[in-house]
């Protein structure tokens, strides 16, 4: 028996949605209805909102990246408490750049941006890369990104980074391209995100990760975390509910590379 990702429930906005391109076209998709109850850490049910994951992001984007992406000796004492447990994600970015480097492609949208790390490494690595827009819900985020990402383009590559959360984006005002990168994102989208993250990526060549909902010491250590720092909401998936949510969101086969902590997805 499946076990279900969702349950019944209503979003305020859900006359709104119904009118969006991107809705639109997931609800043509079998048992497409995102209504996922969610049991946060503390056992409470709330909304989803991505209005709170802008506030908290905006606050911990940097110090986080900081402690998962560079050596840096600054940081909040819980920042650096993580750092040992962070060291899938350096690995994760690699993985990715060879995966979209290797891919050929000419044009690349990434989601969930953040500072522009993975982005730097791909132009630099990249003999195809034309075009790419990266976009982050939190405006500190986009800041740093857009100055590192713009110095390491140049001007052989058209890169751009704007703000904006998934939830917002109208997938028919997006520019063309050949491959999404989705990195660090499915925890924190809402179901409305998962509806516009359908309707922009389906049918590309992708790169996906999630955050695997298993047993393990990491997982106890990570929701300690979350707790701590107080995360607003956070979605875990196990490979069984990822694989049908991948169907369900209209993405293509995949292989799954899996190391630790890290599940990532890659389109074939």
């Amino acid at each position: 028996m499946n076990r279900p990702l969702q349950t019944t429930g209503t979003h305020a906005n859900d006359a709104a949605n119904d009118q969006h391109p991107g809705t639109a076209a997931l609800r043509q998709h079998p048992r497409a209805e995102f209504r996922i109850e969610l049991i946060t850490h503390i056992g409470r049910r709330f909304l989803m909102d991505s209005r709170e994951q802008r506030c908290f992001w905006e606050r911990h984007i940097a110090s986080w990246s900081d402690s998962a992406y560079h050596k840096t000796k600054r940081l909040p004492l819980i920042e650096r408490a993580a750092q040992p447990f962070r060291k899938h994600l350096p690995l994760r970015q690699r993985l990715a750049v060879d995966i979209v480097s290797n891919s050929d492609a000419a044009s690349v949208l990434e989601l969930g941006c953040g500072t522009g790390d993975f982005a730097v490494e791909l132009v630099r690595r990249s003999q195809t890369l034309g075009n790419y827009l990266g976009i982050d819900i939190a405006d500190s985020a986009v800041k740093r990104a857009r100055e590192h990402v713009l110095a390491a383009a140049g001007s052989r590559v058209k890169a751009e980074v704007r703000a904006a959360a998934v939830e917002d984006l109208d997938p028919t005002s997006l520019p063309f391209f050949d491959f999404i990168v989705v990195l660090g994102l499915l925890p924190y989208l809402t179901d409305e995100g998962l509806e516009r993250l359908s309707a922009i990526g389906r049918g590309k060549k992708y790169v996906v990760d999630y955050h695997p909902r298993e047993a393990s010491f990491f997982n106890a250590v990570h929701a300690a975390y979350r707790t701590a720092k107080g995360y607003p909401f956070y979605r875990m998936f196990s490979d069984a509910e990822a694989k049908e949510l991948m169907s369900r969101l209209g993405f293509g086969p995949y292989n799954l590379i899996s190391r630790g902590p890290l599940r990532m997805m890659q389109s074939v």
